[in-house]
């Protein structure tokens, strides 16, 4: 098992050169704004720093993964922002999300490195999916497009609830899951390693939907 969780995670790095890659070879066709790219650099920086802080040294990530999920959700807000030209319930949703993210981010620095990210992630994986459920409705309201799944905004919506929604009930029970290390989290990490894998290729999607 342990083998698999390690094929799993370097799996789950590798697939996140998918929205990378895919993002290069048209970005002269892409209309993207500035908060998108810097998103999809953030992809890049956050997956090489995690295989340095792995392999290379014994530094405590989870205020790393703390801050990047921050930063991540932002740039994925005001990306949703720029792209679309939403109605004001939709864009007062996305300045209300930002606000709390930062706020509950802030409170969790009060926090042990592990319980900091506990809390944070718990609230942002929950605040997210929350967020791309509204905008999943929104979409199947207004898109002028035949199908949803030709639709940017709702790919990737559809993305980001997967990847909230499945590592949520992990990292909600992540205390738990740690002091039964033998048996609970060999079972049940490999449940958020696929659903970055899945995350990453479903965004790779929403980007190539994008271009088209």
């Amino acid at each position: 098992m342990p083998g698999i969780i390690y094929f799993l995670g370097h799996l789950a790095i590798g697939s996140s050169l998918f929205p990378v890659l895919i993002y290069l070879f048209n970005r002269r066709r892409l209309k993207v704004s500035l908060f998108f790219k810097l998103f999809i650099l953030v992809i890049v920086f956050a997956n090489i720093s995690n295989l340095v802080f792995f392999h290379l040294t014994d530094i405590d990530q989870k205020y790393f993964f703390s801050f990047y999920l921050l930063i991540q959700n932002c740039l994925l807000i005001l990306s949703f922002n720029e792209l679309y030209n939403f109605k004001k319930f939709y864009k007062y949703s996305l300045y209300f999300t930002i606000t709390l993210n930062v706020i509950f981010y802030l409170f969790s620095l009060n926090y042990s490195s592990l319980d900091s990210y506990n809390f944070y992630s718990t609230f942002s994986k929950t605040i997210m999916s929350i967020l791309s459920i509204i905008f999943i409705i929104e979409r199947y309201n207004n898109s002028n497009c035949d199908s949803l799944f030709e639709d940017f905004i709702f790919n990737l919506s559809i993305s980001i609830i997967l990847y909230n929604g499945l590592q949520l009930y992990v990292v909600f029970f992540n205390s738990i899951i740690l002091e039964r290390i033998d048996d609970l989290f060999l079972y049940t990490w490999p449940i958020v390693q696929i659903s970055l894998i899945v995350y990453y290729v479903l965004l790779t999607r929403a980007i190539w939907k994008l271009k088209n």
